[in-house]
């Protein structure tokens, strides 16, 4: 075609590309300060190729660009942008447009050849050539769409990628994982539209490369911060008897920890993420241990208490530990707490009887009391005997029906003692007389 070259052809003629004043295209050379050529970036691909001998390029409502001499004006399509450029003596005059910039790219049939039409947000580009142009037409319209869609894909990147970080400085863990997964897709996608054009991937290359690095430091920074959302609430939790949930965050605080090292960015550091690690892997130790400890020293604390009434109290306390370790990890294939199952079972029957016994204990005393120094009270000492007793009955009853004869024993010992000491009705504090 006159006045256009197509470098996809086989064995293109490349003179337009590297005729200068010296060595010109039939004749004459394009341009007067350096070859074509030597305006293209590392990796741009030239597309088209288009020259006219005295129009140059017209921007509409603005100015024209017109050769002098015996030079050319010439626009260059490549994979990245249109590029106009005119010959003059006193230097050569040049456009750039990048091609996501540009709207629309149209022909306008004249008299003798057509025109290119360009046209963008800051004005429309004319340059008219004596050749058929509707490949160029073509080409540079699937190019813009290629740009522009490419573009799309990574503009949502970077505005998902804002949004992440927005959510991470709130501490926002809801979809989280979703957006980054979201970031990652488009980026992808948009690497895969331009992986055909090494022009396109070497210009929107970087800037994926760009947004793929800020994605990397946002994706350890929120490792980072949900580890440190986890192990607090962790911290919460075990505070509140919350075990098995306290230990299932303190694992996933700490996995959250692994998974922010192996990420590959710089901050937080790699010290500073290995040391909370190890706070949380230390925690996790001693929250192993922590119930099954709890409830031996509740226990030896009873085993020590020589009032019976603080030893109730601590027996109660030891049992309902050692409840709480016999349930823990219940049905789960590989066990996290340092406990024995059968062991505290075992201590579960020693609290028991041994609590039965506190309230044995404090039954005596109570029954051995002083009436007259409880006058004003609402229950007489015999009551609260009463009282100790039916709670030790109910337990042994419960959990261990061989101590039951001696509670109802020493029941039926403190009823027949009360009823032959005073004349008072059992459990009462009245006398058969006052009635």
């Amino acid at each position: 075609m006159q006045g256009v070259t197509d470098f996809s052809e086989e064995d293109p003629d490349r003179a337009p590309l590297t005729a200068t004043e010296t060595d010109g295209l039939l004749g004459r050379p394009l341009l007067a300060d350096r070859s074509l050529e030597t305006y293209l970036r590392d990796a741009e691909q030239p597309q088209f190729c288009l020259w006219n001998h005295r129009n140059g390029v017209i921007v509409e409502g603005s100015q024209a660009y017109r050769p002098d001499r015996w030079y050319a004006g010439v626009a260059l399509l490549t994979d990245c942008r249109i590029l106009f450029a005119v010959g003059r003596s006193d230097g050569d005059r040049t456009i750039s447009i990048r091609l996501s910039d540009v709207r629309d790219v149209s022909i306008e049939n004249r008299l003798l050849g057509e025109t290119l039409l360009v046209e963008t947000a800051d004005g429309t580009y004319r340059f008219p050539c004596w050749a058929n142009l509707d490949p160029v037409r073509e080409r540079a319209g699937h190019l813009v769409g290629t740009w522009r869609t490419a573009e799309d894909h990574l503009d949502r990147a970077r505005r998902t990628l804002d949004r992440l970080e927005e959510r991470i400085e709130k501490e926002i863990g809801s979809e989280t994982c979703s957006l980054f997964e979201t970031v990652e897709s488009e980026l992808d996608t948009a690497s895969e539209i331009i992986g055909s054009l090494p022009g396109v991937d070497a210009v929107l290359g970087e800037e994926i490369t760009a947004v793929r690095a800020d994605l990397t430091a946002l994706r350890r920074q929120a490792y980072a911060a949900r580890g440190d959302r986890l192990f607090e609430r962790a911290e919460r939790q075990w505070d509140d008897r919350e075990l098995e949930a306290a230990f299932d965050d303190i694992e996933a605080a700490a996995d959250a920890y692994t998974r922010a090292i192996e990420v590959d960015a710089e901050k937080p550091p790699d010290e500073e993420l290995i040391q909370r690690r190890e706070i949380v892997l230390a925690d996790r130790r001693r929250l192993a241990r922590a119930p099954r400890e709890a409830a031996e020293f509740a226990r030896e604390v009873a085993a020590a208490t020589e009032d019976p009434e603080a030893a109730i109290r601590w027996w109660k306390t030891t049992i309902h530990r050692y409840e709480t370790v016999y349930t823990l990890d219940w049905g789960r294939d590989r066990p996290r707490f340092d406990i024995d199952r059968e062991k505290a079972r075992q201590a579960l029957e020693v609290a028991a009887r041994n609590l039965v016994e506190a309230y044995c204990q404090r039954a005596r005393e109570h029954a051995s009391e002083n009436v007259a120094t409880h006058r004003s009270s609402l229950q007489t000492p015999r009551d609260r005997a009463t009282e100790s007793l039916e709670a030790a009955d109910a337990l042994a009853r419960e959990r261990v029906p061989d101590m039951l004869e001696d509670v109802r024993s020493l029941r039926n010992d403190i009823v027949r003692e009360e009823s032959t000491t005073d004349g008072r009705q059992p459990g009462t504090g009245v006398s058969a007389d006052d009635r």
